[in-house]
């Protein structure tokens, strides 16, 4: 194709002189007619594959008459597949999940004419096709039923050539692995069991794991068993089973975990549940009470007999003074706390209550200085007293006195040392 073609229409030189002829086709409009033989050259493409023309005369009375036709066909280039397709697809496959595939192929011609078909086990898969330039993709969707090894054909056909491409399938059957932990009494003994499910292939390896990652237990049995005495501590701990399956060249893991409950009486502690408590007449208080164990107990608290709330806020009064009995209960048993209540002063008054104590406080202060000094002061006159009579007939004393001032015996000064 892409060629220059010449075609030629004559009559034989028998006929009238005046004949004239002309060349027409369905694709392209009749040529003028002309006397004589008439050529006409033109260049074919692929779609001028199978065009026919066809050579008309006609003579003084326009009368036209149709002559044999002239074929002249374009041939197209032979189909080609130049490389093989190319198949993408998963290695292995969970028996009841499906995943995507695709085959590829470059520069097959013509493109349109491309056939793809994908088979999975003896099944064909419906496909959809894109191209995008000289490339050619078929997807479809992989969805086997049964587990095992399977083959998956692509073939690309253009024409009379036809090239397949092809890939192993490893299905599998793996159930994830079953964790059995029952609840038990704190000091009483547990089995914790890993299990494994029913495979396609059967050869599963099992692990028993902490949160931690460390390893309890592991095998290639079917069943794994730890047993331990459940403390107080253990209630949440959590455990971990892993199923190992090993399809084709690779290995498929699935886990199971769980939490032990460790089941124990309600604990009422002070930090949760006060076993005194003041409040401020004038605010809104709730009676807040709380427990801990294992199945979570119930709280409930009562004043007289009556009912109350342990959530709901309400106004401090002098009425809600008293002591209030709470119950924390469980399946295993209840636990008690009796917890006082006693309003304090109303707000409004608290702020007299420490000025006076301020004032108080003050006044006390100021007392102790004055006695304190006034202290002071007579002991320092008792012992300046004491000093001086201490003094007296020695030489001590002789310095603490004059004498007469002219004859008149006159004592003008005393000098106290204190001690």
């Amino acid at each position: 194709c892409n060629q220059p073609v010449t075609l030629r229409c004559s009559a034989a030189p028998s006929r009238p002189p005046r004949l004239q002829l002309r060349l027409r086709s369905h694709r392209l409009p009749p040529t003028p007619w002309q006397d004589g033989p008439l050529s006409l050259e033109l260049t074919a493409h692929e779609e001028d594959d199978g065009d026919e023309f066809v050579c008309e005369r006609g003579g003084p009375l326009a009368l036209r008459v149709q002559s044999p036709e002239v074929p002249s066909r374009c041939h197209r280039i032979p189909a080609a597949l130049p490389e093989p397709p190319q198949l993408q697809a998963p290695v292995r496959l969970e028996a009841g999940t499906a995943a995507n595939a695709s085959c590829r192929v470059v520069g097959a011609f013509p493109a349109e004419d491309a056939h793809f078909a994908l088979v999975l086990d003896g099944r064909s898969l419906d496909v959809a096709v894109t191209e995008a330039g000289d490339t050619l993709t078929a997807s479809t969707r992989l969805s086997p039923r049964t587990a095992g090894l399977q083959e998956l054909n692509c073939t690309v056909a253009v024409g009379a050539a036809a090239r397949t491409a092809r890939a192993q399938l490893h299905v599998y059957r793996f159930p994830a692995p079953v964790l059995e932990l029952s609840p038990v009494p704190a000091g009483g003994e547990v089995t914790v069991t890993c299990r494994a499910a029913a495979a396609e292939p059967p050869a599963v390896r099992l692990q028993l794991r902490d949160a931690d990652g460390g390893v309890l237990a592991e095998g290639p049995q079917p069943q794994l068993e730890l047993r331990l005495v459940a403390q107080r501590e253990d209630d949440g701990r959590w455990f971990g089973c892993r199923a190992s399956l090993a399809v084709g060249d690779g290995t498929v893991t699935k886990d199971t975990e769980a939490r032990l409950a460790v089941l124990y009486m309600p604990e009422m502690e002070a930090s949760s549940c006060p076993s005194n408590r003041t409040w401020l007449q004038g605010t809104r208080e709730a009676l807040s009470c709380g427990a801990t164990g294992n199945p979570t107990p119930t709280v409930t608290c009562a004043r007289d007999g009556a009912t109350v709330s342990t959530h709901r806020p309400e106004l401090v009064t002098r009425s809600r003074a008293g002591t209030y009995l709470c119950n924390a209960t469980n399946s295993l048993g209840t636990t008690g706390v009796a917890s006082p209540a006693s309003p304090c002063c109303p707000a409004e008054s608290r702020l007299a209550l420490l000025v006076s104590l301020g004032v108080l406080g003050v006044v006390t202060v100021l007392g102790l200085a004055a006695a304190g000094i006034y202290y002071l002061k007579t002991t320092a006159c008792k012992k300046g007293e004491y000093n001086v009579r201490d003094a007296e007939g020695t030489s001590e004393g002789a310095r603490l006195h004059q004498g007469d001032v002219g004859g008149r015996g006159e004592v003008f000064g005393i000098q106290l040392t204190p001690t």
